[in-house]
């Protein structure tokens, strides 16, 4: 039986996960385009990654969830996603 509303049920511990990867990111793009600009794309980014798509199969999960954190991080930075 196919779980549904996976990510609805899990969206606290993936947020989680999520803070993590924008804290191992920062770094980078901290280098690339500066410290304030930065913590901004970890903001908006933040606030765009909880929308992801909950498709009916566990087989996609690993790559949906990996492709909703660089939509989040990329989308903002190049200048935010309406989404």
């Amino acid at each position: 039986m196919i779980e549904t509303e996976y990510y609805t049920k899990q969206q606290d511990k993936l947020v989680k996960k999520f803070k993590k990867t924008l804290k191992r990111y920062e770094p980078r793009l901290s280098a690339q385009y500066g410290e304030e600009f930065a913590k901004t794309i970890n903001v908006d980014a933040m606030a765009y990654f909880p929308r992801i798509p909950d498709y009916e199969t566990a087989l996609y999960r690993p790559i949906i969830l990996l492709n909703a954190q660089l939509i989040a991080i990329v989308g903002q930075i190049q200048g935010g996603n309406e989404g």
